[in-house]
Order: structure tokens, then C-alpha cells, then sequence
């Protein structure tokens, strides 16, 4: 993993999202800082079917080619899109905020926070240290979840070329989009732009451009 180059971040700030993107996805501020800090998009972690994949919201037209998403996808223009993932977008910054509360006031490991997070937030199985459960509990959660609905996320959209490498495939329910099959992440060369959602994660990205040398 290579840290991304002043020129690129540049380059993807300032492209932002195009009039005519192929797709979409939302994502957190965080996943992006650590993009641009790895070269890559991490892939989804959870224990199900979603493990090692990557989603985004396709703009119909443009999948002309792949016949069971153009048939499937009817209502997916670009305005559909971008809906869509910004209601993601939002739900990723708030669970990525909470994860950061948890690894900044406990000292957690991300490994052992991610599991922590997945056991309260959808009763996943914790095999962690027991003293990190016990900590959590005794966290503010009130405020904690109060600072996370602030957060509105980001948009991100991939280069056309991304179709070149990877198959795009329909899940089992339509409702969470398409998705590509990346377990080592997705190579920062085939994003084209993002676009902050809010005033928080603008904030956050154009603090980490200037901090860059």
C-alpha cells in the first residue's frame, strides 16, 4: 500500500462528482482519508455476503452492456443515484464516527473495535477482551450518537476504466445496488473524484490536503 501523491488528492478533490458519472457510492470521511493515506478503498469487512465487496448506485445508461443491470436498474439515473448514495453515505459516517470514539477513548485496536461495533450495532458475536465491552458501556452514548448524526458522509465516484478490471454483480436484493468483488480494496487510480457532504467532512478533507508536503 503507497500513500497517495499531493498531485493526485488535488486531482480528486477538485474533480468532485461529473454530470454524467457511471456510478456511485457513499462513504464516510474516514474511508476516504484512508484511501488517500493507503492507495486503496477498503472493502466491506462485515461476516456476510457482503464481505470483500465494494458497493455503488449505477447510472442505467451507462451499463447498456451488462443486460441484467440495465433491465433491473429502470430508475436509476443520475439523480436516483446520487439520492441513494447519499442516504448510505450518511449511515457510513455515522458508524465510522463511532468507531472512531471507540478506538480514540479506549485505545482499541481497529480490529478489535470493528468487532465491538458490529456486536452492539447488529449483534454480531464479540470474541474480543471483555475489559473493551465493559469500557464501551460506561462511554456517553447519548452525545456520542448526537455527534454522528451530524456527519453527512461523502461521495465518491470511480472511473469508467473500473468496468475494464472488475464484473459488476447484482446481490440478491436490488435495494443496496450493484457491487465489484475486491478484497484487497479498490486502487485509488480508479477513482475519478468525491464530493464531501457536509461541513464537517469539507473541513476534514481540505485539512488533510494542506497537511500534505
Amino acid at each position: 500500500m503507497v500513500r497517495a501523491s499531493k498531485s493526485v488528492v488535488e486531482d480528486i478533490l477538485q474533480n468532485g462528482i461529473s454530470e454524467n458519472p457511471l456510478m456511485l457510492r457513499g462513504v464516510a470521511v474516514e474511508n476516504i482519508i484512508y484511501m488517500f493515506e493507503n492507495g486503496v478503498m477498503p472493502p466491506s469487512t462485515t461476516e456476510d455476503e457482503s464481505k470483500n465487496h465494494l458497493y455503488f448506485w449505477p447510472i442505467r445508461k451507462n451499463f447498456k452492456r451488462f443486460e441484467r443491470i440495465y433491465r433491473e436498474f429502470e430508475r436509476c439515473g443520475v439523480k436516483f443515484a446520487i439520492e441513494e448514495s447519499k442516504s448510505y453515505a450518511k449511515l457510513s459516517a455515522a458508524d465510522e464516527y463511532m468507531m472512531k470514539v471507540l478506538i480514540d477513548e479506549l485505545h482499541m485496536p481497529p480490529e478489535h473495535a470493528r468487532k465491538l461495533y458490529n456486536h452492539f450495532d447488529a449483534g454480531f458475536r464479540y470474541d474480543g477482551p471483555k475489559k473493551y465491552e465493559k469500557q464501551a458501556l460506561k462511554l456517553d452514548w447519548n452525545n456520542i450518537y448526537k455527534s454522528a448524526k451530524k456527519r453527512k458522509g461523502v461521495l465518491l465516484e470511480p472511473k469508467r476504466n473500473i468496468l475494464d478490471d472488475f464484473t459488476p454483480q447484482i446481490p440478491d436484493g436490488l435495494d443496496d445496488g450493484i457491487r465489484i468483488y475486491c478484497p484487497k480494496g479498490l486502487d485509488i487510480k480508479y477513482v475519478h473524484g468525491v464530493k464531501p457532504l457536509g461541513k464537517i467532512e469539507e473541513v476534514i478533507l481540505n485539512s488533510y490536503l494542506k497537511s500534505l508536503s
